[in-house]
């Protein structure tokens, strides 16, 4: 500053003083050093920055749903094999979800991939028990009704009836065998008697078989199977009796 002005540019304040020109602002117009640096340099952030963004994690968010989903289907009957595949899927996603959160640039959600991880496990663990609670269910009913129904198709047991046969013969190429069958079961059911005529030599000659229906416990009834023989002598033989 100075009493008179020193060129043209000089300016006077309030004090009566004269002053050389300002400067213009860095960066400004006519500045021959360009813009000022950002916050990182000319050059951005430096790596490792906590505002630089990590990698995605999404196989946690997919392991919770897998997991949760295999958990109530655990439960619906007869979808126990769906609720492993799906329990199986979020233990592995999971498994990877974790994987991901390790590492130089380690992913979010680890804690929701722990979680998906074990609700996967517990699914699993799920379906096993719903299997067996289901199979042993199904196994009851049926046994269930077994008991109230007769086993129409199988195989009598020995117990469960008294046979005889009281005629068998042969009448123009035509035989006949003539027998009465006992209901010794508890229950009431039918039978079918199968039989086989043979001639004199032992050789096949024919295959028949009689019924008799709903015979309750203790009674009796007579049955009749014919068949046509080429021989004019034949014997029958019962070749199994079944529930009918």
């Amino acid at each position: 500053m100075t009493d008179a002005p020193l060129g043209p540019t000089w300016w006077q304040a309030s004090d009566g003083k004269w002053y050389p020109p300002q400067p213009p602002p860095a960066g400004g117009p006519g500045s021959p050093y360009g813009p000022p640096p950002g916050p990182y340099g000319p050059y951005g952030p430096y790596p490792g920055h906590p505002n630089r963004p990590g990698r995605a994690n999404p196989l946690a968010l997919a392991a919770m749903i897998c997991a949760c989903v295999g958990l109530l289907v655990a439960f619906v009957p007869f979808m126990f094999w769906l609720a492993a595949l799906l329990g199986l899927t979020g233990v592995g996603l999971g498994i990877a979800g974790l994987a991901r959160t390790r590492g130089s640039q380690p992913a979010p959600n680890r804690n929701l991939a722990i979680a998906g991880t074990t609700l996967g496990g517990l699914a699993v663990i799920a379906a096993f028990v719903s299997f067996y609670v289901w199979t042993q269910l199904v196994d009851t009913l049926f046994e269930d009704f077994a008991d109230g129904y007769t086993d129409f198709g199988l195989l009598a047991d020995d117990s469960d009836y008294d046979i005889s046969i009281d005629r068998c013969e042969v009448n123009g190429g035509q035989a006949r065998a003539a027998g009465v069958l006992t209901n010794t079961a508890d229950f009431t059911t039918g039978f079918e008697v199968n039989l086989v005529f043979r001639d004199s030599e032992g050789s096949w000659q024919a295959s028949g078989y009689g019924t008799v229906f709903d015979l309750v416990p203790g009674e009796s009834d007579s049955f009749t199977v014919f068949a046509e023989v080429s021989s004019e002598y034949v014997d029958c033989e019962i070749t199994a009796v079944y529930y009918y």
